[in-house]
Parts: structure tokens; sequence; C-alpha cells
């Protein structure tokens, strides 16, 4: 994560999932500014037990995830440096993306 704090105008989001007992969950979230910077980029525990981090595509494994504390509730806080209602969200299935977060 950056030290970066100010509002975007537009950004992409990108998220890897891992499937989990409740479902698909977040497991990581990556963010870059139209000036092709990364500005967020953190590792997300799931709420409940993960049974495929689908590493072959999400490229998550357990072992990235063991010391990880920040949830996804931690994570809504945090993009609120980087976002709001004016900034213009890209990405590749973002739609799915936006269903994790």
């Amino acid at each position: 994560t950056t030290t970066t704090t100010t509002v975007e105008n537009l950004v992409a989001i990108d998220c890897e999932m891992v499937n989990t007992k409740n479902g698909t969950e977040l497991a990581r979230i990556s963010i870059v500014s139209e000036r092709g910077e990364c500005i967020y980029d953190a590792l997300v525990q799931p709420e409940a037990d993960v049974i495929d981090y689908c590493t072959k595509y999400s490229g998550i494994t357990a072992e990235m995830l063991a010391e990880v504390t920040k949830r996804v509730t931690d994570v809504h806080t945090d993009m609120q440096r980087y976002i709001d209602a004016s900034t213009i969200i890209c990405g590749h299935g973002l739609e799915n993306d936006l269903c994790a977060l």
C-alpha cells in the first residue's frame, strides 16, 4: 500500500478470489491509477475456511494468506482514500470483482 491519499478520477481494479465454505470470497485486491501506478495492493483473509485457493488462476496460496489479518471491511475503509462517487472504475470481469467486494 502506498501513502497516497488522493481520490482518483479513474482507477482499474483487479481482485483475486478463492472458494470458501461460504462461496467465492475476496483474497487479493489491486488498484492502479490512471497514471499506471499501483496505489493499493492487499491480501485479504476470507471470512470462511478456504476449500480451494484456485492458485492456477488466482496465484493465491495458503502460505500467502496464513498471516493475513486484513478483512474485506478493512478494504472498504482503505478504498475510501482513493475512490468516491465520481471515480470511474474499470477492470476485466469488474462485475465479479465488485460482487466480491
